[in-house]
């Protein structure tokens, strides 16, 4: 890993440890900007961007204008609804890439798969581009999976199973508490990383420096 790329990873860490004093006045994990959150304890993400002029109302058809760089209104809603729920198990998605040539295949995280109590899963991707982590859907990984069949051949994508991981051993079968995010001045929410807290274990999972995510121990 390069210093710059060293660098970039502390900076996120910092970032999270500097606003996690902040969240635990927030119930539902994410910053506090507003009187609702602190009422009902969920964060009213429709009222935040909606302040922030982000989701424009045009013929009862919402124009989604979120940065790239942060997370759009529904995928904010999405991660919320996975709080307080009970994780079973884990599964990576890797992109796999044949060497022509016999060498060894080139591979990386594409996307993680937390499945919970409630039978609902959370995929998290972070695209072909490495540019932001992305809330997925089943459908549109199958979809990637056979694009990239069709188009190149020998790229695919392959499940392997993580829950007996030692990252994850000990977040199998413990509560969701929180899904922590980091907030820009403008109230949005940066979709490099995030923290996944389950109480005395917490998981950071971050775009990698090189290609697809990177996880890991926070703390």
């Amino acid at each position: 890993m390069t210093t710059k790329a060293i660098h970039r990873t502390e900076r996120r860490r910092l970032r999270f440890f500097n606003q996690m004093r902040v969240l635990n006045n927030c119930a539902c994990g994410y910053v506090a900007v507003n009187a609702d959150a602190k009422s009902t304890g969920k964060c009213n993400f429709a009222a935040i961007y909606s302040n922030h002029s982000i989701i424009m109302e045009n013929n009862q058809a919402q124009a989604d204008r979120t940065p790239p760089e942060c997370f759009k209104l529904t995928e904010l809603e999405i991660l919320q609804s996975f709080e307080s729920q009970e994780l079973i198990d884990v599964n990576y998605y890797l992109w796999v890439n044949a060497a022509a040539d016999g060498a060894a295949p080139y591979r990386f995280l594409y996307a993680i798969e937390l499945l919970f109590d409630n039978y609902a899963s959370l995929l998290l991707s972070s695209g072909e581009d490495t540019e932001a982590i992305r809330v997925i859907t089943a459908a549109e990984l199958l979809e990637t999976a056979r694009v990239l069949q069709a188009l190149h051949g020998k790229i695919t994508i392959e499940r392997a199973p993580a829950a007996a991981l030692p990252l994850w051993q000990s977040a199998a079968g413990h509560m969701l508490l929180t899904i922590n995010l980091s907030k820009t001045d403008e109230g949005l929410y940066l979709n490099d990383a995030l923290l996944l807290n389950f109480g005395a274990h917490r998981i950071m999972v971050q775009l990698s420096d090189r290609e697809g995510l990177a996880v890991g121990v926070y703390g």
